[in-house]
C-alpha cells in the first residue's frame, strides 16, 4: 500500500481531526454498503459534524452489515483521550443529582433500533483493554435497566483498528498521510488538496451555454439547450458523469484544449456535496498528475483493484496510452476502481464501460463572468475587451483579468501558458512551429477550396516547405483548441497566444523580407496581416515594415490614401506606428483646402477612422484634430461617425474620445473660428453647442484601443471647478459669435437658447444672466431665450434649487419678457401649444396631475384683446405673424378678428401681407381670422373667405379656409364652383368638416367630383368614409347607388392619391356587404374592377391597393366564391405575362421564413380548396403545377419537427405526374425571404422529404432522391457560407 496508516500518528490526532477521519471512513464505507446511492431517494443518512463527538449513519436495504459498520444502524462516540472503565461508563449512563442513573440518549436509540455502538478512540489498546472497556459497556446498559443483547454490536475502535480501517480505503489514507507529511505524497493528491492549486482560487462560473459534448453518446432532442449541438450544459454534465460514476469500473475520457477548463470542469463535478452520495465520491477522489506520477498511478491503479477497493482515481495529463493501461487494470475481476481521465487529444471516443466528454469553447458570457470573479472592478469596456481576446478560452480571460484588461500585460503573460497548450504531451517539431507562428501573422487565412492559393503562397514564401505540408502542420494543431476553421478559412487564436507566436516569427524576420512578402502577395493576406499585426506593434520589425509601407513611393502618397485599400492600410497602420501615420496624413492631406479634400471620397471614411484614433492621443491631437476640422468642413457622407460627428464629439464634457485636456481642444476651435472659411467657422460653432450637453454622453467604441497597449481614457474633468471652466469657454465664445456680424451669428444664438436650461443647472444664474442680457441688447428680444428660462421653471425650479436662485431666474423672466404687445403675441403664437409654461406653475409627475396646455393659447388670446384696440398695433403684428411656421397663430388671430372693430380691414391687411411676403401664409392664422368671423357672423365668414381667395397666395388653402368656418349649403356651393373653375383640386375637399352637414348639401358635391375623374373619384369614397364613419348619418339609397357606381368606375383604379385610398375602398365594400346590398352581378363587376391593378403599368398601383384588394375579394368570395373566382382566373390565364405576374403575386401569401409558416397555406386569403380544384381538374397539365404555390406545404410540431399536409400528400398522389408539380412543391420548400443561415431552413426538410422514400410513385421517389442530393449540397454549402461570415480580412 502506497499510503499506509501509522497507528501512532492516528494517536496523536487531535479531537477535530479525528472526527473529520471519521466522517471520511464512514463516507467511504458507506459504499460497501450495496445500496443505490444515486436513486431518486437515497435511503442513506450519515450525521457527522465536524468538530463534534457524535455520530451515527443508518441505511435501509442493501446488506445488513459491513467490516467496520456493523449495523444498519450504528453511533458512534468520538474519543480524543484515553479511555478507562469509568469514563466509558460515563458516556453510557448519565447521572443527575438525587436520580437514578439514565442510559445516554445515543445508547437508548442503538437498542430501541437494535443497532450497533461504537467508540471510536486515539488510544492504542491491547486486545484485553479492549475487551474491558465493551464489557464495561455493557454493565453500564444494565445498571442503567437496558438489556446489552437488545444491541447488534458493542465495540471500541482503537488506533490499531481505525489504521486497519484506513488502509481499506486508499483515498482516506492518502488524506491521512498528507495530514502526517504536511504535503502531497508521490503526487497523489485528495480532492480537498488538489483543490488548493492557483488556478482554482477564483470563484466557479456555471452557463447554460451546452459546451460538454458526450462524443459516444447523443443527448436526446428534448433535453438539449440548444438543439443543433448534442451537448451538456454543466449541470446536465455532472448529474450524468456522476451517475454513470456510481457504477463499479465506470471510465470517464475529459478531453479538449488547454486552456478550456477541463480539470476545473472536473474537480467541480467530483466536488459537488448535494446529496451524501456526492460527499462519498468526494471522499473516494485520488488525483493525480500523470505527466508527474507516471508509473507509479499505474502502480496504485492496480492495488486498487486488485484489493476491490472502491476509490476514485483522476489522472490529468494522461496521454492515451497511460489511459488504455489504466481502463485495463481496472476493468478486471473484482475491480471496483472508477477512473476519470483529461488530455488535450485524444483517440478513445468509443471504449466500452466509457463516457468520452469533449470540453468546447465558453460562451462571452462565461467569459465576462469570469474576468468579473478575478477582476471584480473592471469596466464593462475591458470586460467586451476580455471576451474578445479570450476567445472562448477561460484560461485567457483569468490572464486577462488578472492583468486588470491590459492588453500588453496580457499578450506578456500569454508566454507562461504557450508552451503548455501547443505542445504539451507532444513532441515539439520545428518545422510545424513554424508553419503556426507564420499562421499567426494573419487574421485569417485561406487554407483549401476556393482560397488553398493562400496557404501555397505562405508555404513558397514564407515557410520553406510544400504546400500539402504546410496545411498539415497547420491543421495537427486543432484538437488543441488554438486553429479556428470557418469553411476553406483558419484563423490561430485566442488572440494573447496568437500575437507572442508571430511576434517569435517576427523576431527572426527582417523589414525587407516582410515588405518583399508584401509587395508579391494577393491583396486578401495583405488586408489579413494589415489587420493581425495590431496585436504585434512591440516588434520593431513590425514599425520599421509600418515605416517602409508609409514612404510615399509606396502608400504615404495622396493617389493611394485616395482608395480604399490604401486609406484601409493607414488605419491599420495607426495600431503600430501612429506617430509615423499621423506625419504622414499631415505631410500628404495637412496643406490640402477644402475643395481639394472633398476629391478625397475614395479614401474618406478610413482616413476619418484613423484620425479618429490618432485624436484620442495627446501627443497627435493637435494636427488630428484640425485636419477632422477640415474634413467635417469637406464632408460628403452622413453615416453616424462621419468627420463632423467624430470632432463635435472631442467637445463634450465626457466620453469625448481623447485624452487632451479642454485648452488643447480650445486652441484648435479658435484656429478654425479665426479661418477664412465659413464652412469651418460653422462646424466649429457647432461644437462649441456641443460643448453645452449636459446630459446623456455617448460614444462608439474601439477608437481607445491602439495596438496592443492599455486602452486610452477619455480626458474627465476632476473638479467642479473644470466642470464651469468647460462651459464657459463654450458660452463666452458662442456669445461673442451670437452679437457679431459672422454669417454664424444666428447659430450661435440658436446653440444658447437651446442650452440655457442646462446652463442655468450647470453655471452660477448670474453669468447666464450676463450672457443673455448682452446678447439682448445687441440682438433685440429673445423669445427663445424666454422659452428655455420657462421650461427650467416649469421642470427644474423644484429639484432641490435654493428659493434665492429660483427667484433670480424668475426675475430674468420677468425682466426678458417684452412690452411691446407685438412681440408678446410673437412670443405666444411662434412655439407650439405645450412650449410656453406658466412661469409660476410647477411640473407635477404624479399620476393625478393635471397639466395646464393652454397656458400659451389664453396669453395669444390676451394679448390680441389688447392689440385689437390699436390699428398701428394690428397691422405691426399681421405683419409678423401672418406668414410663416408659428405653430399658435391659431388661437391668436381668432381672438383679434372677434374684438377687431372692422373684419374687412383686418382681412384686408392680411391678404396684402401675404402677397408681398416671401414665405408662405401661415394656414393656422388665416384658419383662425376666418373661425373669428364665422363666430361673430357667418355671412362675414362668407365675404372674408370670398376676400381671401381672390388672393393668388391663398387660394391653395381654399378648402382650408371655407373649413375654418361653420360649413353650410352655399359654402358647398362655393367649394363646387372652384372644383369647376379648377381653382382648387379635388383632393382638397378630403379636409372639410362634412360630417354634419345634410345629404342634400352633400350629394352635388359629390356629383361635381364624380366628374373629376381619378381624384376625385378617390375623393368620394374619403369624404363618404368620414360622412358614415359614427353611423350617426342616414345611408340612403341615392348614397348606396353613388359608391357602388364609383368602385366600379374603370377611372378609379388608374391611379392611387394616397396611403389611405385602399382602406377607403375597403370599407366602403364591407359597408355594402353590411347592407346586403351586393347582388351576384354586382360581385362580378367588383371582382373584375379590384382585379385591374394586374396590368402592365400599374406597379404603385398594385403594390398600393394589393392588401385592400385581398381583404375585398376574400369578402366577396364568402358570397359568390364561383363568380369571383372566374374573374381572378381570367387574369391567371390570361395571355399577358404582366397580368399572369399580378395576379399570382396577389393570390400568394406573403410569408416571411420565420416558424415554418411559409410551409403553410400559399393563398393570401381563404378560397375554398373545392373551387380552385376543380378549376385545376379542367386543364390539369397546364395548372396542376400553378396550384401547388396555393396548397399548404407541411405542418410544423412544437419540436420543430415537419410532416407532409394532407391536402399536399392528396394533391400529389393525384397529380404527381403532372408536369412540373414536383419541381413547384421544390420551389416551395425554400422561404422566398429569410434572416439568418438558410441552412436552419433546409435540414429540418431532410426527415420530411425521406418519409416519401417509399412512396408508391416512382417519379416521387426519383424526385426524393434528387431533393436529398440537392438538399445535401446546399446544407453544406450553406453551413460553409455561414462559418465564413465571420471572416473579416479589413
Amino acid at each position: 500500500m502506497l499510503f499506509e496508516a501509522d497507528p501512532d500518528f492516528i494517536a496523536g490526532l487531535d479531537d477535530k481531526t479525528l472526527v473529520r477521519l471519521l466522517k471520511r471512513l464512514v463516507l467511504s464505507e458507506s459504499r460497501l454498503a450495496g445500496i443505490p446511492l444515486r436513486g431518486a431517494a437515497v435511503p442513506l443518512q450519515i450525521t457527522i459534524a465536524d468538530g463534534g463527538e457524535d455520530g451515527r449513519v443508518e441505511w435501509n436495504g442493501g446488506q445488513s452489515s459491513t467490516a467496520y459498520l456493523p449495523s444498519r444502524f450504528t453511533a458512534f462516540q468520538s474519543k480524543a483521550q484515553n479511555l478507562t472503565e469509568s469514563r466509558v461508563r460515563d458516556e453510557v449512563l448519565k447521572v443527575a443529582k438525587a436520580q437514578p442513573p439514565e442510559l445516554s440518549s445515543v445508547i437508548r436509540d442503538v437498542l430501541a433500533r437494535k443497532g450497533a455502538y461504537v467508540i471510536f478512540c486515539r488510544e492504542r489498546m491491547v486486545t484485553a483493554k479492549r475487551a474491558k472497556l465493551v464489557k464495561a459497556i455493557r454493565s453500564a446498559i444494565t445498571t442503567g435497566g437496558g438489556d446489552p443483547s437488545d444491541a447488534a454490536a458493542m465495540e471500541v475502535y482503537d488506533a490499531n483498528l481505525i489504521a486497519d480501517w484506513v488502509n481499506t480505503h486508499p483515498a482516506v489514507a492518502l488524506w491521512l498521510a498528507s495530514q502526517r507529511m504536511g504535503r502531497n505524497l508521490a503526487g497523489f493528491q485528495t480532492h480537498e488538496a488538489w483543490g488548493q492549486v492557483p488556478d482554482f482560487n477564483s470563484a466557479w462560473k456555471s452557463s447554460e451555454e451546452p459546451r460538454f459534448a458526450p462524443v459516444n453518446r447523443v443527448v436526446p432532442l428534448e433535453v438539449r439547450a440548444d438543439p443543433k449541438r448534442s451537448a451538456w450544459t454543466y449541470e446536465q454534465a455532472a448529474e450524468e458523469i456522476l451517475q454513470f460514476l456510481s457504477s463499479e469500473k465506470a471510465i470517464v475520457r475529459v478531453f479538449g484544449p488547454s486552456g478550456y477548463g477541463k480539470s476545473r470542469f472536473t474537480f467541480e463535478v467530483l466536488g459537488r456535496t448535494s446529496t451524501f452520495a456526492d460527499e462519498i465520491d468526494r471522499s473516494s477522489v485520488i488525483y493525480t498528475d500523470g505527466s508527474i506520477s507516471g508509473e507509479e498511478c499505474v502502480k496504485l491503479a492496480l492495488e486498487l483493484a486488485t484489493t476491490g477497493f472502491p476509490a476514485i482515481l483522476v489522472v490529468d495529463e494522461c496521454a492515451d496510452d497511460l489511459h488504455n493501461k489504466l481502463a485495463s487494470i481496472a476493468a478486471r475481476n473484482n475491480s471496483r476502481l472508477r477512473l476519470v481521465t483529461l488530455d488535450i487529444e485524444t483517440k478513445v471516443l468509443q471504449a466500452n464501460n466509457t463516457l468520452s466528454v469533449r470540453v468546447e469553447k465558453s460562451d462571452d458570457k462565461l467569459i465576462g463572468e469570469i474576468a468579473k470573479s478575478i477582476a471584480p472592478s473592471l469596466s464593462d469596456g475591458d470586460t467586451r475587451f476580455i471576451t474578445e481576446i479570450a476567445e472562448g478560452f477561460p484560461s485567457m480571460a483569468v490572464l486577462a483579468a488578472q492583468q486588470d484588461a491590459d492588453s500588453r500585460q496580457t499578450l506578456v503573460s500569454a508566454e507562461q501558458v504557450l508552451d503548455r497548450i501547443i505542445w504539451s504531451g507532444k513532441q515539439r517539431v520545428a518545422d510545424a512551429q513554424r508553419v503556426l507562428e507564420i499562421a499567426s501573422l494573419f487574421e485569417w487565412l485561406g487554407l483549401q477550396g476556393r482560397v488553398e492559393s493562400q496557404a501555397g503562397f505562405l508555404a513558397a514564401e514564407l515557410a520553406h516547405v510544400p504546400a500539402p505540408l504546410f496545411v498539415e502542420h497547420l491543421l495537427s494543431f486543432t484538437p488543441r483548441g488554438i486553429i479556428s476553421q470557418r469553411g476553406d478559412f483558419v484563423q490561430v487564436g485566442p488572440t494573447p497566444l496568437a500575437a507572442r507566436l508571430g511576434l517569435a516569427r517576427l523576431s527572426v524576420m527582417t523589414a525587407e523580407q516582410l515588405v518583399h512578402f508584401f509587395k508579391t502577395a494577393p491583396s486578401e493576406l495583405q488586408a489579413s496581416l494589415l489587420k493581425r499585426i495590431k496585436w504585434m506593434d512591440t516588434s520593431p520589425t513590425a514599425v520599421a515594415f509600418a515605416e517602409r509601407l508609409l514612404q510615399p513611393e509606396m502608400f504615404g502618397n495622396f493617389a493611394a490614401l485616395n482608395t480604399e485599400f490604401g486609406s484601409k492600410a493607414l488605419d491599420r497602420l495607426v495600431h503600430v506606428a501612429p506617430d509615423l501615420v499621423s506625419a504622414t496624413i499631415d505631410r500628404v492631406f495637412g496643406h490640402l483646402t477644402i475643395e481639394e479634400l472633398k476629391v478625397a471620397h475614395d479614401g474618406h471614411r478610413h482616413l476619418v477612422w484613423a484620425l479618429e484614433k490618432l485624436v484620442f492621443r495627446a501627443q497627435t491631437f493637435e494636427r488630428s484634430a484640425h485636419l477632422l476640422m477640415k474634413l467635417a468642413a469637406a464632408e460628403n457622407e452622413n453615416y453616424g461617425n462621419n468627420a463632423s460627428g467624430i470632432f463635435k464629439q472631442l467637445y463634450q464634457l465626457y466620453l469625448s474620445g481623447t485624452e487632451a485636456a479642454p485648452a488643447a481642444r480650445l486652441l484648435v476651435l479658435d484656429d478654425g473660428l479665426a479661418s477664412t472659411s465659413e464652412a469651418e467657422r460653422r462646424v466649429c460653432v457647432d461644437a462649441l453647442g456641443h460643448m453645452l450637453d449636459s446630459q446623456h454622453y455617448s460614444r462608439g467604441g474601439g477608437a481607445e484601443q491602439i495596438g496592443s497597449a492599455e486602452a486610452i481614457e477619455d480626458w474627465r474633468p476632476k473638479t467642479y471647478g473644470e466642470i464651469h471652466d468647460f462651459f464657459r469657454a463654450a458660452v463666452s465664445r458662442l456669445t461673442d459669435i451670437a452679437v457679431s456680424n459672422d454669417v454664424c451669428a444666428n447659430v450661435a444664438q440658436a446653440h444658447l437658447a437651446s442650452h440655457i436650461r442646462g446652463l442655468l443647472r450647470d453655471l452660477p444664474s448670474a453669468e447666464v444672466k450676463a450672457m443673455i442680457d448682452k446678447v439682448v441688447r445687441v440682438r433685440g428680444f429673445w423669445p427663445e431665450a424666454l422659452m428655455s428660462i420657462s421650461d427650467w421653471l416649469y421642470f427644474d425650479r423644484e429639484k432641490g434649487t435654493p428659493a434665492t436662485i429660483s427667484k433670480e431666474v424668475r426675475g430674468m423672466y420677468d425682466a426678458l419678457l417684452p412690452t411691446d404687445p407685438v412681440e408678446l403675441a410673437i412670443l405666444y403664437t411662434q412655439g407650439w401649444q405645450v412650449d410656453l409654461h406658466d412661469p409660476d406653475a410647477k411640473y407635477d409627475s404624479g399620476t393625478d396631475a393635471k397639466y395646464d396646455f393652454d397656458y400659451g393659447a389664453r396669453q395669444a388670446i390676451s394679448t390680441a384683446r389688447l392689440i385689437a384696440a390699436d390699428e398701428l398695433l394690428i397691422k405691426r403684428s399681421v405683419e409678423r405673424i401672418a406668414c410663416g411656421d408659428g405653430h399658435g397663430t391659431f388661437a391668436f388671430s381668432r381672438e383679434l378678428m372677434k374684438q377687431v372693430s372692422d373684419p374687412n380691414e383686418l382681412m384686408q391687411i392680411a391678404v396684402a401681407v401675404a402677397e408681398r411676403s416671401e414665405t408662405s401664409p401661415n394656414r393656422g392664422f388665416f384658419g383662425g381670422l376666418i373661425t373669428g368671423a364665422d363666430d361673430r357672423d357667418s355671412e362675414l365668414a362668407k365675404r372674408l373667405i370670398r376676400l381671401a381667395l381672390q388672393s393668388p397666395k391663398l387660394k391653395n388653402e381654399a378648402v382650408a379656409l371655407i373649413g375654418s368656418g361653420r360649413l353650410q349649403s352655399d359654402d358647398i356651393q362655393l367649394i363646387i364652383s372652384l372644383l369647376a373653375s379648377a381653382d382648387i383640386q379635388p383632393l382638397q375637399c378630403r379636409n372639410l368638416g362634412l360630417a354634419r352637414i345634410d345629404e342634400g348639401s352633400l350629394n352635388p358635391l359629390l356629383e361635381e367630383l364624380e366628374r373629376h375623374g381619378n381624384e376625385g373619384l378617390w375623393t368620394i369614397l374619403d369624404v363618404v368614409d368620414m360622412y358614415l364613419y359614427d353611423n350617426k348619418n342616414p345611408v340612403t339609397k341615392k348614397l348606396v347607388d353613388l359608391i357602388e357606381r364609383v368602385l366600379v368606375t374603370p377611372a378609379l383604379m388608374d391611379a392611387v392619391t394616397s396611403k389611405m385610398d385602399g382602406y377607403h375602398m375597403e370599407q366602403m365594400v364591407e359597408r355594402l356587404i353590411r347592407l346586403g346590398a351586393i347582388s351576384e352581378p354586382y360581385a362580378k363587376k367588383l371582382s373584375k374592377q379590384v382585379m385591374r391593378i394586374c396590368r402592365q403599368g400599374t406597379d404603385r398601383v398594385f403594390y398600393d391597393l394589393d392588401a385592400p384588394v385581398r381583404k375585398i375579394l376574400e369578402s366577396l368570395m364568402a358570397l359568390y366564391p364561383a363568380t369571383v373566382w372566374a374573374e381572378i382566373t381570367r387574369k391567371l390565364t390570361s395571355k399577358s405575362w404582366y397580368d399572369r405576374f399580378y395576379a399570382e403575386h396577389l393570390l400568394e401569401a406573403q410569408h416571411l421564413g420565420d416558424d415554418g409558416e411559409y410551409l403553410g397555406r400559399g393563398l393570401s386569403f381563404n378560397v375554398p380548396p373545392q373551387v380552385y380544384m376543380d378549376w385545376v381538374r379542367e386543364k390539369q397539365d397546364a395548372r396542376a403545377a400553378m396550384a401547388v404555390s396555393w396548397l399548404p406545404i407541411a405542418d410544423k410540431n412544437d419540436r420543430g419537427q415537419l410532416t407532409w399536409h394532407a391536402e399536399l400528400e392528396a394533391f400529389v398522389a393525384e397529380f404527381g405526374n403532372q408536369a412540373d408539380v414536383l419541381a413547384a412543391v421544390s420551389s416551395r420548400l425554400l422561404p422566398t425571404s429569410y434572416w439568418g443561415g438558410l441552412e436552419r431552413y433546409l435540414e429540418p426538410l431532410i426527415p420530411l422529404i425521406q418519409s416519401w422514400s417509399s412512396h408508391p410513385n416512382a417519379n416521387i421517389r426519383r424526385w426524393v432522391a434528387e431533393q436529398l442530393d440537392r438538399l445535401n449540397n446546399a446544407i453544406a454549402e450553406e453551413r460553409k457560407r455561414s462559418e465564413e461570415d465571420v471572416v473579416r480580412y479589413g
